[in-house]
């Protein structure tokens, strides 16, 4: 009886995980001699509509009125952005998806830097993502706790994957 129970149980678990299925899509910056991507899924019945092609990629979840915009890098300006983003008071350090990450925002809107590399690749140029996250329209939420509270950001957030460099033929 135990056996069959627990062979019940292990059955149910499978086919719930399978029922949380994902779909994923690729951002990638193209230069003359390489390819940078990077990797990120999101939840398939989460009602995300996916836009954007190439360096971008933006989800847009209507009935839960937030937007995720995804924009990859490779240049010089990251040590810039984040001395700036340093003496912003909401400034906290982060990791996500095992990648270092820093964040800002201005209530309405989080901003994200996630750093893929800690070395620079060339003479300060820096592989990295920025994220802007715009949170519930017409409520008074503040928008760190929307974003750590909402399971769809968070899977979208902790699947960024980055996928390094490809060579051009």
């Amino acid at each position: 009886m135990k056996k069959l129970l627990s062979f019940i149980l292990a059955g149910v678990m499978v086919l719930s995980l399978a029922a949380c299925g994902s779909s994923g899509t690729k951002v990638t910056v193209e230069n003359d001699d390489k390819t940078i991507s990077i990797e990120l899924s999101y939840p398939e019945n989460a009602g995300i509509e996916l836009g954007g092609e190439g360096a971008y990629v933006d989800f847009t979840d209507d009935e839960e009125q937030y937007y995720v915009f995804v924009e990859l890098f490779e240049h010089d300006m990251y040590d810039y952005y984040k001395s700036g983003a340093v003496e912003d008071e909401t400034f906290t350090e982060t990791k996500i998806g095992g990648y270092y990450a820093y964040s800002t925002d201005d209530g309405d809107s989080m901003y994200t830097t996630i750093l893929f590399e800690e070395e620079p690749v060339e003479d300060d140029v820096y592989r990295y993502a920025e994220i802007q996250i715009d949170g519930p329209l017409n409520t008074d939420t503040d928008i760190k706790d929307f974003v750590k509270g909402n399971k769809e950001i968070q899977s979208i957030l902790n699947s960024i994957k980055y996928l390094g460099e490809t060579k051009a033929e």
